[in-house]
């Protein structure tokens, strides 16, 4: 269709848009000068911690290619994140990272079933525990939260015939439901580890300027949930910032801070791995285009 060529555009002026909207409401020189008040020791353990983020995942991918592909070399698993990086860099929500396996050969459709598996394990943490951060800052706000994932299931549920006529959606979940419960079960364990350590990122993060109240630490996983689930922009950029400043204004916290730390988490956490990610494609453009258009 005519109109999915233009939805990159719209994306890239979606992200801006949020960006600058920030970017005024909070001022630049405010922004730049509570950033360069940030302790460096706080940096410095926050990329340490983005480190260990990009090994859990690495650790977790094997384990699920190995459902279709047992000889997968700890090098291939790495090659094949990092594209994913690159891909998801041009995406919302990062959705791109569903075609890393690109390079891998074989039917593509085995691949993004895959990446889905591994998305949707860490995406199902994410919510969860985002969830149990909203119900312990606002019960209220939780428990129609919770009626609304209700709900929301049951519509999916019912949408289901009209998406099963796409056949890439047949396929793709069907290559999914092919992987063993024993790597379901340790997807989910290193979803859940990988979501502790990004949670513990942004807490150091915030600590570069300051004590953390209390009550704010319910606000990490609250904050990681609604970025998740609000995948609109490029990069998630403007979404991600927008919810940090909307979650940590309401809990005392500076909003510079919270735009600051959450662009920090950007940067480790999305554009250096996408940077990798850019550098492998580059060696091999043809290929992977070429793989693309199958």
């Amino acid at each position: 269709m005519k109109i999915l060529r233009h939805i990159p555009w719209v994306k890239a002026v979606l992200a801006g848009a949020l960006i600058g909207g920030l970017w005024w409401y909070l001022e630049p020189g405010r922004i730049w000068h509570t950033l360069c008040q940030v302790e460096g020791r706080y940096l410095g353990i926050a990329a340490i911690l983005g480190g260990a983020g990009l090994l859990v995942q690495w650790a977790k991918w094997p384990q699920l290619l190995a459902a279709f592909r047992p000889r997968t070399t700890w090098g291939e698993g790495l090659h094949s994140l990092l594209v994913g990086f690159a891909l998801g860099m041009v995406s919302p929500g990062r959705v791109g990272e569903l075609g890393r396996g690109v390079f891998l050969g074989g039917g593509r459709l085995k691949w993004v079933g895959l990446a889905l598996a591994d998305r949707l394990c860490s995406s199902l943490i994410t919510v969860g525990l985002g969830w149990v951060g909203l119900a312990v800052l606002y019960p209220r706000a939780g428990a129609w939260v919770l009626i609304g994932a209700v709900l929301s299931g049951v519509l999916a549920a019912l949408a289901w015939p009209w998406l099963g006529q796409w056949q890439w959606v047949r396929q793709g979940l069907g290559a999914a439901a092919q992987i063993p419960k024993k790597s379901w079960l340790r997807a989910l364990a290193w979803s859940g580890l990988f979501n502790l350590i990004f949670f513990a990122q942004f807490y150091f993060l915030l600590c570069g300027w300051g004590a953390v109240p209390a009550r704010a630490l319910w606000g990490i996983p609250l904050f990681f949930g609604i970025k998740t689930l609000l995948p609109f922009s490029v990069m998630d950029l403007g979404v991600r910032e927008g919810a940090a400043v909307l979650v940590f204004s309401q809990l005392q916290l500076d909003p510079a801070v919270a735009f600051n730390a959450a662009f920090i988490l950007f940067v480790l956490n999305a554009l250096v791995p996408g940077l990798g990610g850019l550098a492998l494609l580059w060696q091999r453009p043809a290929q992977g285009l070429g793989t693309v258009a199958q």
